[in-house]
């Protein structure tokens, strides 16, 4: 019974602790960008960025399973970032008992990056063009892709979601996403639309419109859902903001619409307090009716002298308030985090359920990147040959397509690059050694 329990605990914790990884490493979200992460929405760009506090590079990051003090491995996720510090590659691995090794763990489908291994494509304003999802079979092969487009002023306008068609052996589009903007550059609202491959033809799926006040901040999302009967757009749900003088979120209201009543009911409350610009209490309510709010869970946060969070402590209130669990995090002298523990109620004890370890690359050398000064590609644009100097170990070089498709992959080991099979347009090489990336969009013009 105690395995059942800690393996349940264990996979409803696992997908909160990835996010709490991510959101640890990262860097502080904007508040345009923070607005994309509210919306929970799975392929919409996403902060990818190394956000360390030192010259190191994360490496890769190892998660134990504890079992009455015995450790397993169980997950392996690396990565590679670029000179701009973005994530251009993150693989998952699972530990296989049997044959005591990482096997490599991917399923068909991996959005927006739970497993499988993920390429991301930039430009040069570090803007994401396109994702590329690899499932594992023997060997790594592209599934998935999604190709971001922007408006002249840089933001967000389309977002194209392909799956690969393994009868025609080419990408086929599955959904997309168009954003709209008013004239002062703010995210007004967003339609999302799916092929139906039984009807042949896109249908309208879901649209979001925003609200904001008078300094810009989301107060209102409403979401509809596409009525096939009715041929038109309906309320499904809501969420209202509410802000401090400071400007930090201090409420998320989450309604439904009641199509009986023709109103919103309200279902869930978040309640946010800060201390000096840190979040230190959450509390989560449900809506149980007559205007009446129950507390259900909190949580508490605690920071250390640099600011960075130390622990995290979750409560559910069943007439009492009562500890599930909790995270702690470790960082090292450059303040970049080392390890975060995980600890659920186990027969009424808190014990450790999980550990990650974070693993840097060591910045011995003194270079973490390719720069211009080291290594320069030339000409660009070209008829089909590049001349490379400053080149002193190999190589691996790759070609995409300004849409993310991979065209090109190879070792480099001599003094030129020759792309004269690939036709007219723009791509992005990326080229990679030990001593670091770099990655430049090229032009070919024959």
């Amino acid at each position: 019974m105690k395995t059942l329990q800690i393996i349940a605990i264990i996979a409803l914790m696992l997908p909160c602790i990835v996010l709490a990884q991510e959101q640890t490493s990262r860097q502080k979200l904007s508040e345009h960008e923070d607005n994309f992460r509210v919306n929970n929405k799975n392929y919409e760009p996403r902060m990818l960025k190394a956000g360390l506090n030192s010259h190191k590079e994360l490496d890769s990051m190892l998660l134990y399973i504890y079992y009455e003090g015995d450790s397993v491995r169980d997950r392996k996720w690396e990565f590679s970032f670029d000179e701009m510090d973005n994530k251009t590659m993150q693989a998952n691995y699972v530990w296989d008992l049997e044959n005591n090794k990482w096997q490599a763990y991917g399923a068909n489908f991996c959005f927006p990056d739970g497993c499988g291994k993920h390429e991301y494509i930039f430009d040069s304003a570090g803007r994401i063009l396109a994702h590329i999802t690899f499932s594992w079979s023997d060997e790594w092969y592209a599934s998935g892709k999604i190709e971001y487009n922007y408006n002249e002023e840089g933001k967000l306008s389309l977002y194209t979601v392909y799956d690969w068609d393994y009868v025609h052996n080419d990408w086929r589009q599955s959904e997309y996403c168009v954003y709209r903007y008013d004239d002062s550059g703010i995210l007004s609202w967003k339609n999302e639309y799916e092929w139906d491959f039984e009807q042949n033809e896109w249908v309208r799926h879901e649209r979001i419109e925003y609200n904001y006040d008078g300094d810009e901040r989301s107060t209102i999302e409403t979401y509809y859902h596409w009525d096939t009967i009715q041929r038109d757009w309906t309320y499904h749900s809501q969420y209202e903001y509410s802000y401090d003088t400071s400007g930090y979120q201090t409420q998320k209201i989450y309604s439904r619409w009641n199509s009986d009543q023709n109103d919103w009911k309200p279902n869930s409350k978040i309640e946010s307090n800060y201390d000096d610009g840190r979040l230190v209490l959450e509390m989560n309510y449900h809506y149980s009716g007559l205007n009446h709010w129950e507390a259900e869970n909190k949580t508490e946060y605690s920071y250390n002298d640099e600011g960075k969070m130390i622990l995290e402590l979750h409560y559910h209130n069943g007439g009492r308030w009562r500890i599930t669990d909790k995270i702690e995090r470790n960082y090292d002298t450059d303040n970049d985090i080392t390890m975060i523990v995980t600890s659920g109620l186990i027969e009424g004890n808190l014990e450790v359920l999980m550990k990650h370890f974070y693993h840097y690359s060591s910045p011995a050398t003194g270079i973490d990147h390719l720069t211009d000064d080291e290594v320069i590609l030339f000409p660009n644009p070209t008829s089909g040959i590049i001349n490379i100097t400053g080149l002193t170990q190999r190589a691996e070089v790759k070609m995409y397509s300004i849409q993310g498709q991979l065209m090109k992959s190879f070792t480099q080991v001599e003094d030129l690059i020759n792309v004269s099979d690939l036709k007219s347009g723009i791509y992005i090489l990326q080229l990679s050694t030990n001593n670091g990336n770099l990655v430049r969009r090229i032009v070919i013009e024959k």
